[in-house]
């Protein structure tokens, strides 16, 4: 997860993950509540194919990234074989594109649709490889 994306997760009533262990990646030197030092670590590891080997060597073979730039980066390195797409019912004026940085178009394969009472969207999607 990207540091901002954890900031504003931060900022919830309450923390959504349980005991599922958090990599927050970032640059910059955050504080992690003592409750939750058990599960969330950081890392500076700035290439995402170095953190992939790193977690591959700690024998964790399935990750889950969140955060605009997190998910950006793994895209464009070829690391990402599925992706959720959450759709909420707010439309942005101003905002981050989802894809920008992306060298190329990348072809997805539908898997699942799930809508949810109170507004939420999710498609997920195989990338096509």
């Amino acid at each position: 997860m990207g540091g901002k994306t954890f900031e504003q997760v931060m900022t919830f009533d309450n923390w959504p993950y349980n005991n599922t262990k958090l990599i927050v990646l970032t640059s910059k030197n955050i504080e992690i509540s003592e409750k939750l030092q058990e599960t969330v670590t950081t890392s500076d590891t700035s290439s995402p194919k170095q953190l992939i080997k790193e977690l591959s060597d700690q024998s964790i073979n399935h990750i889950y990234a969140d955060g605009g730039i997190v998910i950006q980066d793994f895209l464009s390195a070829g690391l990402v074989d599925e992706i959720t797409v959450t759709i909420v019912p707010i439309l942005i004026g101003k905002g981050k594109s989802f894809s920008r940085l992306l060298p190329k178009d990348l072809s997805l394969q539908h898997l699942k649709t799930t809508v949810y009472d109170f507004g939420f969207v999710q498609n997920k999607y195989k990338i096509n490889k």
